[in-house]
């Protein structure tokens, strides 16, 4: 039986970066499941920004897909990477997984807990119609990957509001572990350390490589000094767009 922790915070001095970079902190200490987690954010139109903004991470389980057969990791949180051969073909299998992930959310939740993330690949298209597979494989990526997260934060901007859940399922996470790591969360969200004004203000790294597409002359030379902001550049004919907004330059 599957159960929900939640609680409901303000996000009025939080921003959805700020929470992801301070949830993963978390997951060092937690376990190998620290490489699977997102952060999505909604666009309209591709103008304005959405309502919903969404953190996932700490998985119980993995699906896999990969030119054709379905393997499942089940045991991602105790850090074991061992995916097992599922019986089924994709569609059946991925059918069966919504169906056993689905669970009761209170009232005004946010629909997107408890979802299913990750994503499909074009080559998924073969599970539904007859396509031939002759295109080159140079990714060497799998065709599918979903997880099931367990912890989420979604922010509302309506409401101004951040929903905090774990979610306990059989196989997973157990009721009182889920409490448990529902407050280690909201701890972290609430007074965790936040270095992102550091992290962004830090030197950005040299290429190593001679071959680096962003390889300029004398940028190894100009890396790892901090330079102030100077005022804003005033916009030229070559730069119309420019006119509408600042731009500002790193003083020399």
């Amino acid at each position: 039986m599957s159960r929900l922790f939640h609680a409901v915070i303000s996000a009025d001095l939080l921003t959805p970066v700020a929470a992801y970079m301070r949830l993963g902190r978390l997951f060092p200490a937690l376990s190998g499941a620290a490489p699977y987690r997102l952060l999505f954010e909604s666009v309209e139109g591709g103008k304005a920004r959405g309502r919903y903004s969404v953190i996932a991470m700490h998985p119980d389980l993995i699906w896999r897909y990969e030119k054709t057969v379905v393997t499942m990791n089940k045991t991602v949180l105790s850090g074991a990477n061992r995916f097992e051969t599922s019986s089924q073909k994709a569609l059946p299998s991925l059918r069966q997984l919504i169906r056993d992930s689905r669970i009761s959310l209170p009232e005004n939740f946010p629909l997107m807990i408890a979802g299913l993330f990750g994503y499909l690949g074009y080559d998924f298209v073969r599970e539904i119609e007859d396509v031939p597979d002759t295109g080159l494989d140079d990714l060497q990526v799998p065709d599918g990957i979903l997880m099931r997260p367990t912890i989420f934060a979604v922010f509302d901007s309506l409401r101004d509001e951040v929903f905090v859940t774990v979610i306990s399922r059989q196989g997973g996470l157990t009721a009182a572990a889920a409490e448990g790591l529902l407050s280690r969360v909201l701890t972290a969200l609430r007074t965790g350390p936040d270095d992102a004004d550091e992290s962004l203000e830090a030197p950005l790294p040299c290429p190593s490589s001679r071959n680096h597409p962003f390889r300029m002359p004398n940028l190894k030379r100009r890396c790892g000094r901090r330079r102030p902001i100077s005022a804003p550049v005033t916009p030229s004919r070559s730069c119309p767009a420019a006119a509408s907004r600042s731009i500002f330059r790193s003083a020399r």
